[in-house]
C-alpha cells in the first residue's frame, strides 16, 4: 500500500502518517474526482481501521491513522488488494466476503506481545490498533464520544472523528 519506513517510531511516525494523509486525500477526494486512482490505492477514513472499497473500476483501501501507523512502519496486512484488484488473505487470492470479513488485522511478528496474537482464518494476527499503540508508544485511556458512550478505540489519536488538525494536535504530546 504505502512505503514502509520501518526505522520510524512515536512522533516521526505520527508524522509521517499525516504526511501520508495529506499525499493520499480522503475516500471523499477520491470519491470527487474523475481521475481514477490505481488498483491498490490507499486514502483516509478515520472511522474504519481498514476497509476495502470499489470505486469505478478500482480497488483500494481506506485506512485510519492506526492503519497508516502499521502500514508505515511496515507492518504486512492480512488482508490486501493484488494488483489485479483482487482480494488476498496473507498474499493468497480470496473472496470479497471472506476479505472484508477479516479487515483490522496485521500478521502477527516477533514484536507482538503473544497475549495480544489470535489466530484468524488459519493465521496468527494481531489487531492493527494494538500494533498502533505500540507504534506509537501510546497507552491505553478510555475514550468517549461526545454523548457520554464509550467508543471501542484503545486511545483519542484514533478516535472516529478526529479530523486531520486532529491528529497534527498530538505530535507534540508523543515521545521522540
Amino acid at each position: 500500500m504505502t512505503t514502509p519506513a520501518p526505522h520510524l517510531r512515536n512522533r516521526a511516525l505520527l508524522a509521517a502518517v499525516i504526511a501520508r494523509i495529506e499525499h493520499d486525500g480522503t475516500l471523499w477526494e477520491i470519491k470527487g474526482t474523475e481521475k481514477l486512482a490505481p488498483n491498490t490505492f490507499t486514502c483516509w477514513n478515520q472511522k474504519s481501521w481498514q476497509q476495502l472499497i470499489h470505486l469505478a473500476d478500482r480497488c483500494g483501501t481506506t485506512l485510519c491513522a492506526a492503519g497508516y501507523t502499521a502500514d508505515l512502519a511496515g507492518r504486512q496486512w492480512l488482508v490486501t488488494v493484488g494488483d489485479d484488484g483482487g482480494a488476498l488473505l496473507a498474499g493468497e487470492p480470496t473472496t470479497w466476503d471472506t476479505a472484508s470479513n477479516n479487515t483490522g488485522y496485521v500478521l502477527a511478528d516477533e514484536s507482538d506481545p503473544e497475549h495480544e496474537v489470535i489466530t484468524v482464518s488459519g493465521h496468527r494476527v494481531v489487531r492493527v490498533q494494538d500494533a498502533a499503540m505500540r507504534l506509537l508508544s501510546l497507552d491505553r485511556q478510555e475514550v468517549r464520544a461526545v454523548g457520554g458512550a464509550p467508543l471501542d478505540v484503545p486511545h483519542p489519536l484514533f478516535a472516529p472523528d478526529n479530523t486531520l488538525d486532529d491528529l497534527k494536535a498530538w505530535l507534540d504530546r508523543l515521545p521522540d
